[in-house]
């Protein structure tokens, strides 16, 4: 992240170092949960990689503000889940301008549902969250709520990621992404 003679004398080298040694402390989990939260971070490889393995996805659901004006992150996401039908909230800019290209989505996602994400606490508000669902064919779900914009490079390029993720019933899933009544 910086040049290394630069990172000896760097407060944050030293910080790094300070929380690398503690967290090495801590002992480890007795058994692995796995649909206990986990924290994900770039620093341990591409995002899209630490993403849950679901081939049964039936619903994937995408709430961003920023895609790069294009369908990279997006196509990212659908490779994971190839079955699961696209849900996708894109944050609406200045009036009703979006940055992914929405005819190449109809294009390339038959089928996908696209809607403004409801805040309802906020009318009109600008939705900066990036929140990632997918929903399996029974009862779960599993919940990503993340610093990654939806764009190649935070989802498996050079970008500074991280994010929470966890398993959630898919009804409450669902409650995250309602469309908003426009």
């Amino acid at each position: 992240m910086w040049r290394s003679e630069d990172g000896e004398h760097l407060l944050c080298v030293e910080i790094l170092h300070q929380i690398e040694k503690a967290v090495a402390e801590l002992p480890p989990a007795p058994t692995p949960d796995a649909t206990a939260p986990r924290f994900l971070h770039s620093f341990q490889g591409p995002l899209i990689q630490q993403m849950p393995l679901a081939p049964g996805a039936r619903d994937l659901y995408v709430a961003a503000p920023f895609f790069g004006n294009s369908l990279q992150g997006l196509n990212l996401l659908t490779q994971r889940y190839p079955a699961a039908t696209l849900n996708l909230f894109p944050a609406v800019h200045e009036e009703r301008a979006t940055n992914i290209p929405l005819p190449q989505v109809r294009k390339a996602h038959k089928g996908a549902h696209i809607s403004p994400l409801a805040v309802p606490a906020k009318k009109g508000a600008f939705a900066h969250l990036k929140l990632y669902g997918i929903a399996t064919g029974d009862d779960t779900a599993w919940l990503c709520c993340t610093s990654a914009n939806c764009t190649e490079a935070a989802w498996q390029g050079s970008n500074i990621e991280a994010g929470l993720l966890r398993s959630v019933p898919s009804t409450l899933l669902r409650s995250y992404f309602s469309p908003a009544n426009i």
